[in-house]
């Protein structure tokens, strides 16, 4: 049997696009890296605000406090979210930070609220908020004198 050269060739299976032979692993993995991205930024963002010198003093004037230990009990601990901001720009800034804490018997947050200037960090408020309602003012209990 011979063919004519003039028949059509058979019809061949449509080419499909990248998308539709790839999109059940691609879905996951691009979901995967936008939450990974969102982990990141947000720790990137608490790691600055712990690392700052007004959230350093008043974590240390909390755990040194003799009225914060008795409320809370021992160890105080900070929690990991700490909300506010914190600008600075050359020898000025302001921070406006609260700081959740965990003692063994209660919890609470330390606000913290500090100015910068060429002097150093002045704080304003440094205020121990325990559940329950108690607030301890913790200015007088810094290290030095009201200024970093």
């Amino acid at each position: 049997m011979t063919t004519s050269p003039n028949l059509p060739n058979p019809p061949s299976a449509p080419r499909t696009d990248w998308w539709a032979r790839n999109w059940k692993w691609s879905v996951p993995v691009i979901c995967l890296a936008g939450v990974t991205l969102i982990f990141g930024f947000l720790a990137g963002i608490f790691a600055l605000m712990r690392s700052s010198e007004p959230y350093r003093v008043a974590v240390e004037t909390t755990r040194a406090s003799p009225r914060a230990k008795a409320s809370l009990g021992e160890p105080i601990e900070p929690g990991w979210i700490v909300t506010g901001s914190i600008k600075s720009a050359g020898a000025s800034g302001r921070a406006d930070l609260v700081i959740p804490v965990t003692g063994s018997a209660k919890n609470g947050r330390v606000r913290v609220v500090a100015l910068r200037s060429a002097d150093g960090w002045q704080f304003t408020a440094l205020v121990l908020d325990i559940d329950g309602g108690d607030k301890i003012d913790l200015r007088s209990e810094l290290p030095r004198p009201n200024a970093y």
